[in-house]
C-alpha cells in the first residue's frame, strides 16, 4: 500500500494566527516520488565531466586566463542556475506524477490528514428506471460518473465497498478495497438489469456489511455512505413508512449517509403493460385473439404513437394511436397458428426516455389438440367429465379426452395431459401416489372427484400428510356427511373456477342438487403453498379446495360427478349429486382445466428475476440443456435426469427478451419462455426527498461537492498546474541554454 504523505504548511504561524488556515498536501500517487531521484542525473553528469588540467605556461593563455578569472564568478552562477533548471525540470515532474492535491483546514478543527481512514460505501441503484435518458446520457451513467469523482478524490487510506441496490441486492465489493484503480473498474463493470430494486433487503444488507467492516478493518473510523439513485416512487415510496424511516435515521446517526439524486421530474415514459392471447389454450388453425395493452405514464398527451406486432420475427401489423396523460389503451389483434409448436408473439412501440419497457413478448405452445386422461373407478364414473370437455363428442376438436380405468393411470405417460381426472376412484398404491406426485412436480394438474368407492384412511395414507413432502392432497379426508340437501357458498365468487358464474343467475351454481359429500380439513401453510377454498357448502365445509404442489396444482371436488355414487343406506338408494347433469358443470370443468392450461403454461412466461425451471419425460434422449439468453449468451445449466424425468431450471434472468431453451439430443429441440419487466417500475414518479429523516443529506449531480457538503472531497487536484510549470520550465531551460551557448561562442 503506498504511504500517506502530508506536508504541513505555515504550521509554527497557528500558535500566532489561530483564525489562519493550515495547508496540507497528500499524494494520490507517493511512490512516483521515488522518480525524483532522476533530479541527481545532471549533477552526476557535471561531477563526472570535469576533467583535471595539467597547468602548462604560455603568454598568450596567460592572457587569456586572466580575462576568464576576470569573469569567472558570473560564469559559475550561469553553470549553476542551468544546472539547478534542469535538476528542478525532473522534481517537478515526478511530483506532478504523484498527483498532489492541497486541501485547507481551519485551525480551530483540529483536523489534520490520515487522522481518520473512512469505510466510503457506494450504493448504485439497479432498478431499470435508472436507464431512462437524460440530457447527458442515462441516469445509470449519471450515478456511476458522479460515483467516480468521489472515489478518486477520496483520501489515501480510505475503504471502499460496492453494492447494487436491486432485488436482492447485489454486493460487488464486500471486503472494503483500497486501491482506487480496481474500485473503478469494479464501478465500470456494473451492468444495469431490468429488475426493480428493494429498499428494505439494501437497507439489510448495508447494515450487515459496516458491522461485518467494523470488525475486520477496525482502523476505518468513520463510514460514509452514499445513495446514487433516481428516487423513484417504486423504490423510495416505502421510505415514508415508519419501520423503514427509523431505520434510515438510525443509520443517518451512526453514519454519513448522502442520497445523491441523479433523476428528473421531466422525463416521459411510455410502456407496453400486457401483451397476451386471450384463449387458455391454443391450437392450430384457429384465429386467436390477442390483446397488448399501452400506458402512457406521462402528464402529456401522446399523438401517433406506433404499435406493432410481430409474431415469430416478423411483424405482422402496425398501427398509431393517442394517449391521454396518466391513461391506457388495449389493442386487438388476432393471429393465427398453422403449424403446432413452439411460436413467440410480441408487441413494441418506440420514442419515449425508457425503452426498456417499449417491448413486450409471450411465448405461445401450439397443440394440435389439448389432451385430457380421465380415469374412473367404475364404469361410468368419467361420462360427465368426458362430456362437459367434449359437447359435441367429435375427435377434431381442442380438446381431446381419454377415458380409461383405474389401471390405466399406470400405463399412460402422464406428461402427454394438460391434466388429469380421477372420478370415484378408490384406493391407491404407493406406485400410483408417486407417479401423481411426479406428475404435479412438472406443472400438471389432478382433479379428483370423490364419491361413495373412495377410502378415506386409504386416501389420507397414500396421498395425504403421511407421505410428508410428497403430499399429493391439500386436505385431509374425514368422514362422509349424513345425505341430506346442501346448497353451495361460492365466497364472492374470489377464485378463478367460479369467477366467471358472478352475476350469473340463471348459471344453476347456487342450485346444484348436492345429499352428501366428503368432509375435509385442509393442510396448514407451507413455505411453498397454501390450500384454498373455492366453493364451499353452506355450513362452511370445503365443496371444492386446491393447493399447488410441486409447480403443478391439485383439486379435490368433495362430492361425486356422475349419479352413480349412491348412499346404499337408504331405500330407495339416493344419488350423491346431480351435479354432473346440472347447467353449471361444464362450465366448472372448463375452468377447471383452464386453470390448469394456465398453471402449465404460466412458467412459459415470467418476469424477470423470476427462476425459468422444467420437468420433462425427456431424461433417456436429452444429454444436456443450454439456455441462449436475450443477449446472445449460451449457458449450460444444471440439470437433474434422476430417472426417467429430466428437471434443469436457470435462474439468471436479468435481462427481459425471450430466451431459447436447446435441448440436446438425437434430435435437437428447443423450448422458448418469455421474460417481461415489471411495470410497475415503468411509472417514473419520484419520491419526495423531503420524507427523508433530517438527518440523511441529499444533493443532486449540480451540487458543489465541497466537504462541508460531502466528506469524500479532500482536496484539489493541482497536477495539471504543475505540468503547465513543467512546460514552462522546459522552455526557460532551452532558450538559457542556447544563450549560453552564443556568449561563449
Amino acid at each position: 500500500m503506498p504511504l500517506e504523505i502530508h506536508m504541513v504548511i505555515i504550521a509554527s504561524l497557528n500558535e500566532r494566527l489561530p483564525s489562519l488556515p493550515l495547508a496540507a498536501w497528500v499524494f494520490g500517487s507517493s511512490g512516483m516520488l521515488l522518480w525524483g531521484l532522476a533530479a541527481l542525473l545532471p549533477i552526476v553528469i557535471h561531477l563526472w565531466s570535469r576533467r583535471k588540467y595539467q597547468h602548462v605556461s604560455w603568454a598568450a593563455m596567460e592572457y587569456l586566463l586572466a580575462a576568464v578569472q576576470k569573469h569567472a564568478r558570473r560564469i559559475r552562477l550561469e553553470r549553476w542556475l542551468l544546472l539547478s533548471l534542469r535538476v528542478l525540470i525532473l522534481l517537478l515532474l515526478a511530483l506532478a506524477l504523484s498527483d498532489p492535491r492541497v486541501s485547507w483546514w481551519p485551525s480551530t478543527t483540529g483536523n489534520r490528514p490520515g487522522e481518520a481512514r473512512r469505510h466510503l460505501v457506494l450504493v448504485i441503484d439497479g432498478s431499470f428506471s435508472m436507464a431512462a435518458e437524460e440530457e447527458v446520457g442515462t441516469r445509470f451513467s449519471a450515478a456511476k460518473r458522479v460515483a467516480e469523482k468521489w472515489i478518486r478524490s477520496a483520501r489515501q487510506g480510505d475503504g471502499f465497498t460496492l453494492i447494487m441496490m436491486a432485488n436482492p441486492p447485489e454486493v460487488v465489493i464486500r471486503s472494503p478495497a483500497f486501491d482506487v484503480e480496481d474500485v473503478l473498474r469494479e464501478l465500470d463493470n456494473l451492468v444495469l438489469r431490468h429488475a426493480m430494486a428493494n429498499l428494505a433487503t439494501t437497507l439489510t444488507e448495508l447494515e450487515q456489511l459496516i458491522e461485518e467492516v467494523k470488525k475486520d478493518q477496525p482502523r476505518l473510523q468513520e463510514t460514509v455512505i452514499g445513495i446514487f439513485t433516481d428516487m423513484g416512487e417504486t423504490t423510495w415510496g416505502v421510505a415514508a413508512e415508519q419501520s423503514l424511516a427509523a431505520r434510515l435515521d438510525e443509520l443517518a446517526r451512526n453514519c454519513r449517509l448522502q442520497v445523491i439524486d441523479v433523476g428528473s421530474d421531466e422525463t416521459q415514459n411510455v410502456a407496453i403493460t400486457r401483451c397476451e392471447l386471450k384463449p387458455d389454450w391454443v391450437t392450430v388453425q384457429q384465429d386467436i385473439p390477442w390483446e397488448a395493452e399501452v400506458q402512457n405514464f406521462s402528464d402529456r398527451p401522446i399523438t401517433g404513437l406506433p404499435v406493432e406486432f410481430w409474431v415469430d420475427g416478423q411483424r405482422v401489423h402496425q398501427e398509431r394511436v393517442d394517449l391521454e396523460p396518466g391513461s391506457q389503451l388495449t389493442l386487438h389483434y388476432r393471429a393465427r397458428f398453422e403449424v403446432p409448436g413452439e411460436h413467440q408473439i410480441e408487441v413494441r412501440t418506440q420514442g419515449d426516455a425508457l425503452a426498456i419497457d417499449n417491448r413486450r413478448w409471450a411465448s405461445v405452445p401450439v397443440r394440435q389438440a389439448l389432451e385430457v386422461l380421465c380415469v374412473e373407478g367404475r364404469a361410468g364414473e368419467a361420462r360427465y367429465v368426458d362430456l362437459s370437455l367434449n359437447p359435441t363428442g367429435g375427435r377434431q376438436l381442442q380438446i381431446r379426452p381419454e377415458v380409461v380405468s383405474e389401471s390405466g393411470l399406470l400405463e399412460r405417460d402422464l406428461s402427454r395431459y394438460a391434466a388429469v381426472f380421477l372420478c370415484n376412484v378408490g384406493r391407491f398404491g404407493l406406485e400410483e401416489a408417486n407417479v401423481l406426485y411426479e406428475y404435479l412436480r412438472q406443472a400438471g394438474t389432478v382433479v379428483f372427484f370423490l364419491g361413495d368407492r373412495v377410502q378415506v384412511q386409504d386416501y389420507n395414507e397414500a396421498l395425504g400428510a403421511s407421505r410428508g413432502k410428497r403430499r399429493v392432497l391439500p386436505a385431509r379426508l374425514v368422514e362422509p356427511v349424513v345425505t341430506a340437501r346442501y346448497q353451495f357458498d361460492p365466497r364472492d365468487y374470489q377464485h378463478p373456477i367460479i369467477a366467471p358464474f358472478k352475476g350469473q343467475v340463471d348459471s344453476g351454481l347456487l342450485t346444484s342438487p348436492i345429499t352428501r359429500y366428503i368432509q375435509v380439513e385442509p393442510y396448514g401453510s407451507t413455505e411453498q403453498s397454501t390450500p384454498q377454498v373455492v366453493l364451499q357448502f353452506a355450513n362452511s365445509d370445503p365443496a371444492i379446495i386446491e393447493e399447488r404442489i410441486g409447480r403443478g396444482r391439485c383439486i379435490v371436488f368433495t362430492t361425486a360427478a356422475s349419479d352413480q355414487s349412491v348412499d346404499q343406506t337408504r331405500e330407495p338408494p339416493i344419488p350423491w349429486s346431480d351435479l354432473g347433469t346440472w347447467p353449471s358443470f361444464l362450465p366448472l370443468v372448463q375452468e377447471t382445466l383452464a386453470l390448469a392450461v394456465r398453471t402449465r403454461d404460466q412458467e412459459r412466461n415470467v418476469e424477470v428475476g423470476q427462476v425459468l425451471e422444467i420437468s420433462q419425460g425427456q431424461a433417456v434422449m436429452v444429454s444436456g440443456v443450454e439456455v441462449i439468453n436475450p443477449r446472445g449468451q449460451a449457458n449450460h445449466v444444471a440439470s437433474d435426469s434422476s430417472g426417467d424425468r429430466l428437471a434443469w431450471w436457470y435462474e439468471n434472468t436479468s435481462f427481459s427478451g425471450m430466451y431459447e431453451a436447446r435441448y440436446q439430443s438425437a434430435v435437437d429441440e428447443s423450448e422458448w419462455f418469455a421474460v417481461n419487466v415489471d411495470t410497475r417500475e415503468s411509472d417514473l414518479s419520484r419520491s419526495a426527498p423531503a420524507l427523508l429523516p433530517s438527518l440523511v443529506e441529499v444533493g443532486d449531480t449540480k451540487t458543489e461537492m465541497t466537504d462541508r457538503q460531502s466528506p469524500l472531497v479532500t482536496g484539489r487536484a493541482i497536477y495539471r498546474y504543475l505540468l503547465v510549470g513543467l512546460l514552462g520550465l522546459l522552455l526557460t531551460e532551452s532558450l538559457y541554454a542556447c544563450y549560453l551557448g552564443r556568449a561563449t561562442g
